[in-house]
């Protein structure tokens, strides 16, 4: 539920949006923490750019009876004490989606798979694998990404989609094939960007 008063716009949310149990118990905590600032400045940045209003206030209905109530900061890793005020845009912090998919395939160049695996969308629970093995289908692929571009925006929709033109090498031992203009789409969950399991595995495909 959206209410505005002057230059605040309310947002109700569903209690839903403080569930972080996606975040693996074994991950740092500032990791953790970074992860729910993003959640958090993605749906200000989005309700602003959407609305014009330049402050958001970030409710929750904890009690499924359509109250918002006040946020922790410590629920959101934004502190130990008080409560989420009003916002404005944050364009620094939030991860559109090119920065996102940026991010993913830095990682996946770098070997750094326990973070792309925080990237993989929940959508399909049955797609989704376990983080020891999709760290392990990384590692034993035999497959690495040597070098990519993410070159344009070709469509993001209202739905929650984004799809993005991406030029790419794949390492296969001192076997090198490159992909130019391959759309490659992120989908969002909880306000954030994520990737599909089922796409990153035919992007991977040498």
């Amino acid at each position: 539920r959206l209410k505005q008063e002057g230059r605040v716009l309310t947002v109700v949310l569903s209690k839903e949006f403080l569930d972080w149990s996606f975040i693996e118990n074994a991950r740092p905590i500032e990791e953790s923490n970074a992860v729910k600032q993003l959640a958090v400045y993605s749906v200000i940045n989005t309700l602003v750019e959407a609305t014009g209003c330049p402050q958001v206030q970030i409710l929750v209905d904890r009690e499924g009876d359509g109250t918002g109530q006040r946020i922790n900061l410590s629920e959101i890793g934004m502190g130990s004490a008080g409560v989420l005020e009003p916002m404005g845009r944050n364009a620094e912090l939030i991860l559109s989606a090119q920065k996102t998919m940026e991010q993913i395939l830095s990682d996946l160049k770098d070997r750094n798979y326990a973070s792309v695996y925080d990237y993989l969308a929940y959508g399909d629970e049955e797609e989704r694998p376990s983080e020891n093995m999709f760290v392990s289908w990384c590692q034993n692929s035999g497959v690495v990404l040597d070098y990519f571009q993410v070159t344009e925006m070709l469509e993001q929709s209202s739905q929650g989609s984004a799809m993005l033109m991406v030029n790419y090498s794949l390492k296969q031992g001192t076997a090198l094939r490159s992909h130019y203009a391959y759309p490659l789409r992120l989908v969002q969950e909880n306000s954030v960007w994520k990737i599909r399991f089922s796409d990153l595995e035919k992007f991977m495909e040498y």
